[in-house]
């Protein structure tokens, strides 16, 4: 990464028509070859940052006036699509707000396209420099650029913001990652006992892989969002507030290209409900809530709030003999029900030698049932090998059209 120059100065001359000429060519050897003069190593940087992120932050990978500071901001950085999310739950929400860790800046753009004022705080120099240079290449005035850690920045007199953002860096000594709050950095409860201070909102970024409930109890949150794209999930987000009184409600979102999942509960209200029976016999239809459901944890309110009969106690399955067109995940309709064992496998193998295969509750992985059933992967069929009323069975299905 270049110090000595300025971005207005190393971006001169051919600059973009090395990145463009290079756009698809292996970075390592370019390195090589080019490593050693300060504009190309970081034009080098530009290449390798677009090739990991293309589909990630269209916007960066299609605009050539656009820079990375590094490789690594790529990386570290939100998604677009993320960052639209947040600007719909936040920027139209709260008119002032702080992002504390900015980074290449995806989610303070975002939230200055909707909020009134928005202020990037890094304590990077050369972050801050391409922040302000893609801000500007992007007509952005309401952005107030700032270099300083956040947690100075905090302490010494700023402007107050209703919303402060924060994405703590989850790597621990030695490069290890890292998930509870409390081993990221900066430390976020220190963080929050100056933005309490101010009676503002901190609205924080976590791992998909924090466990919720013990969260929950560290912190004062209103509000827990969590966020996956294309059932996968990316994002936790805690909304602490000083004046918290209430239970959190968690909020499910999969933002899907059919449109966007959502379905919200409170944990409280799903601990008081009673235990799901196992149906009778299988419906029709089998149901698999999407990956933020899964993650919060919403196991029993999805039965009743759809009307849905769960398979066993940790199948995290369901069924209905009747079709629930608006049911926040993936539908499929049954084609047959085969009882689990070595001979059946073999039986199912030969009538369904392709299909995606799913273990819910079995106990096998879905590798090692596609091995011993040699089934390839991919096609129109889906199986789920799963438990019910105590036996393994094979659940035989097709995708229906519905959202």
């Amino acid at each position: 990464m270049p110090d000595n120059k300025t971005i207005e100065q190393i971006v001169f001359g051919n600059f973009s028509d090395f990145v463009r000429e290079h756009a698809h060519d292996d970075v390592y050897r370019l390195r090589l070859k080019y490593g050693s003069d300060e504009a190309a190593a970081f034009a080098i940087d530009q290449i390798e940052a677009r090739q990991k992120s293309g589909r990630k932050l269209p916007t960066w990978a299609e605009n050539e006036s656009l820079l990375f500071p590094s490789p690594l901001s790529a990386e570290q950085a939100s998604s677009e699509e993320t960052a639209r999310c947040k600007q719909r739950l936040f920027g139209t929400r709260f008119d002032t707000i702080c992002d504390l860790t900015g980074g290449l800046g995806v989610d303070t753009l975002y939230f200055s396209q909707t909020a009134e004022n928005v202020s990037y705080i890094e304590r990077f120099p050369r972050y801050c420099e391409v922040a302000r240079h893609n801000f500007d290449r992007l007509g952005r005035r309401n952005i107030s650029v700032v270099c300083a850690d956040c947690r100075e920045y905090l302490q010494a007199p700023h402007p107050h913001h209703a919303l402060y953002y924060i994405d703590p860096a989850r790597r621990g000594g030695g490069n290890r990652r890292v998930f509870g709050l409390a081993d990221c950095e900066p430390d976020i409860a220190e963080v929050w006992q100056r933005v309490a201070a101010e009676g503002a909102r901190l609205l924080v970024k976590a791992s998909p892989m924090l466990d919720i409930s013990q969260t929950l109890r560290e912190y004062a949150a209103t509000d827990v969002y969590v966020l996956s794209v294309k059932n996968e999930c990316k994002e936790l987000l805690f909304l602490l507030s000083p004046a918290c009184n209430d239970e959190a409600i968690i909020h499910c979102i999969n933002l899907a290209d059919g449109g966007e999942q959502t379905y919200s509960f409170t944990p409280a209200g799903e601990a008081a409900l009673p235990a799901p029976v196992p149906p009778a016999a299988l419906g029709a239809y089998l149901y698999e809530p999407n990956a933020s459901i899964l993650k919060a944890g919403a196991y029993k309110s999805v039965c009743r709030d759809f009307g849905v009969s769960k398979l066993s106690a940790s199948s995290h399955l369901y069924t209905t003999e009747k079709l629930v067109s608006d049911f926040q995940g993936r539908i499929f309709e049954i084609v047959e029900t085969l009882p689990f064992s070595r001979q059946m496998l073999k039986t199912c193998a030969a009538h369904y030698p392709q299909a995606n295969l799913t273990c819910r509750n079995f106990p096998l992985s879905a590798d090692e049932l596609r091995r011993q059933a040699k089934i390839k992967e991919g096609g129109e069929t889906y199986i789920f090998a799963t438990t019910w009323k105590n036996d393994k069975i094979l659940i035989i299905c097709r995708k229906t059209s519905v959202y």
